[in-house]
């Protein structure tokens, strides 16, 4: 059973993350630094206490917290207090609405000694949008190349959730393949069939918290364009366009030339954070990604801040709208 409180530091984390606008782990860390350059607070010690598999070792760490949020509280303090109390400094501190907070808090955790929760329709409002959506190309025709393809996420119309559509771009016509999208409080799953030969492809992605800019995981089905049957599985990223954006008349198989990657995400209007080669290749690499000790393909939340961050943030969310408070289920 996970210790209660390793959800609890999860979650203030986030909070702590959202109201100082940080939208990558990198951000977040750079603060602890600036207030404690000596702090204990890097990149993969986050990652593990957001993810709640961890709890930092030194007492200095929640001393540095209370100065990177401006509070004048103890380290003791900030380590032993509720998620009540925080959410009450942060808003006396940053103005922040309370209700939103705890909301965001609740959303991604499950409560003490109890499994996951599934995520309520509210808890999916940050999910709608349009994503540009890359793979690796199933068929042997197209082997080395990418696939580029279009995810959309809408609310399913006069019911709760979302309703998912992917398409590519197949034998010279956009085939687009509906489906639902379920949701738990770490993942989304998806299921979408082609409509002309009812052949599935599923979807099962790190569920990122509010704003959703980047999604990551896993997809699986069979190749379309094979002499044979092909049981395929490889990872997926998806990014964020704006909400007008219709990039499925552009999807297209990508060369294997380096840089194609990052010159149809600069097409499609997204800005990056490194150099466009640098993120070409960290982007190719996810795609690529395995490990070969165990053969296994696993995505973490680690996987998401990483790719999160060669990307400018600030620039993709000036077209997502805020997220809507999440429902809180007691």
């Amino acid at each position: 059973m996970t210790p209660p409180r390793y959800p609890l530091l999860a979650a203030k984390l986030r909070i702590t993350a959202h109201v100082l606008g940080c939208a990558s782990g990198k951000a977040l860390v750079a603060k602890f630094h600036a207030a404690n350059p000596a702090t204990s607070c890097e990149v993969q010690r986050l990652y593990k206490w957001i993810q709640g598999r961890a709890l930092p070792r030194r007492a200095q760490f929640y001393a540095d917290w209370a100065q990177v949020i401006g509070s004048p509280r103890s380290g003791a303090w900030m380590e032993g207090c509720t998620l009540e109390a925080f959410i009450t400094e942060m808003q006396a501190l940053h103005g922040a609405d309370a209700a939103h907070l705890e909301s965001l808090a609740r959303a991604d955790a499950a409560p003490p000694g109890q499994g996951p929760a599934p995520a309520g329709p509210d808890g999916l409002a940050h999910l709608q949008g349009v994503y540009a959506c890359y793979s690796l190309a199933w068929s042997p025709f197209f082997r080395g190349q990418v696939i580029r393809g279009t995810l959309r996420l809408a609310a399913r119309p006069n019911r709760p959730g979302l309703v998912a559509t992917y398409s590519e771009a197949l034998g010279g016509a956009i085939v687009e393949m509906p489906g639902e999208v379920v949701a738990t409080y770490r993942a989304i799953h998806v299921l979408v069939r082609d409509p002309g030969s009812g052949l599935p492809i599923f979807f099962s992605l790190v569920a990122p918290g509010p704003p959703a800019v980047v999604l990551c995981g896993s997809m699986s089905g069979v190749a379309f364009v094979a002499h044979e049957t092909l049981c395929s599985a490889g990872r997926v990223i998806a990014i964020r366009l704006g909400a007008e954006a219709k990039p499925e008349a552009s999807n297209a198989y990508l060369p294997e030339e380096p840089g194609r990657i990052a010159a149809d995400l600069r097409a499609l209007g997204i800005g990056f954070a490194r150099p466009e080669r640098e993120a070409d290749e960290a982007l190719r690499g996810f795609l690529a990604g395995n490990d070969a000790a165990s053969g296994l393909n696993q995505v973490s939340l680690g996987n998401l801040l990483a790719l999160s961050d060669l990307f400018d943030l600030r620039q993709m969310l000036g077209g997502v709208p805020p997220p809507r408070p999440l429902r809180v289920v007691a």
